[in-house]
């Protein structure tokens, strides 16, 4: 845990897609928006921000993960369309602000602990088919 006293720890003030989101189709991008600066290389480790697939646990590997300062937002690009299922969004304590305080992912005001959360995606994915064709008479 990193803890700076007299620091107040960042924390993730909206994410996209939002808590417990059913998406109809995959997301291109996921956007961690924090509560202020982070440092970008913190921001931007594929081991402080995952993309997780709950049905293997298996970790979907981003194209890139970039950095915008403003607002201060990592953005995962997702690497291809996303299968139907749930998937969790990891980012962990380790993301630090300018201070070197920690992520306080949990709100509790106490840096150096990940935030999760988790969406579905649920895409129909079936072509569509002509089930009724008519033809009308025509006149001469």
């Amino acid at each position: 845990m990193n803890v700076v006293p007299g620091n107040t720890p960042p924390t993730v003030a909206a994410l996209t897609p939002t808590a417990d989101a059913m998406l109809t189709q995959s997301p291109s991008v996921i956007v961690a928006t924090f509560s202020e600066p982070v440092l970008a290389a913190t921001a931007t480790s594929v081991a402080n921000f995952q993309l997780i697939r709950n049905s293997d646990g298996a970790t979907i590997p981003a194209t890139r993960i970039d950095y915008l300062s403003s607002p201060p937002r990592a953005q995962f690009v997702v690497n291809g369309a996303l299968a139907n299922g749930s998937y969790t969004i990891r980012l962990s304590g380790s993301i630090q602000d300018l201070s070197g305080a920690g992520l306080d992912g949990d709100g509790n005001g106490i840096g150096g602990d990940a935030f999760t959360s988790t969406f579905r995606v649920d895409a129909d994915t079936t072509a569509p088919t002509v089930t009724l064709v008519q033809v009308s008479p025509t006149t001469t």
